[in-house]
């Protein structure tokens, strides 16, 4: 039985960002990679900050739709300029801030997907 569910979490750590993959509780865009400066974790003052950094083919707009889905109680704030375009999507609660910015720029051939999350003072 140990020796099956071993071989179960090898699976799914081999499996990296498919199946609903969650990172600080935001939902992963299917099929994104994890970039190779993925992660980022630091604290100031007894408050965590974390950063994750993702890549895919699909176009900005598939992507910012995705996590539209995701984060409907504020409007995202987009821009788009010279071919460049980037979505920023933000969530609070009480003790935690959480953005996702989706970037492509005209250059890229790919879409960068960066989600950070934040401790914050209690309201």
């Amino acid at each position: 039985m140990l020796k099956n569910l071993r071989f179960a979490l090898l699976l799914l750590v081999i499996a990296g960002c498919s199946g609903g993959e969650t990172v600080m509780g935001v939902a992963v865009y299917p099929g994104a990679t994890k970039s190779d400066n993925a992660g980022l974790a630091a604290e100031m003052g007894g408050k965590g900050l974390e950063v994750a950094t993702f890549k895919t083919k699909d176009a900005h707009a598939k992507v910012a739709e995705f996590y539209k889905s995701k984060f409907t109680k504020e409007k995202p704030m987009e821009l788009s300029f010279g071919g460049d375009s980037v979505s920023v999507f933000r969530a609070e609660d009480a003790n935690t801030k959480t953005v996702v910015v989706v970037q492509r720029k005209k250059a890229d051939s790919e879409t960068t997907i960066e989600i950070a999350s934040g401790k914050q003072d209690e309201k």
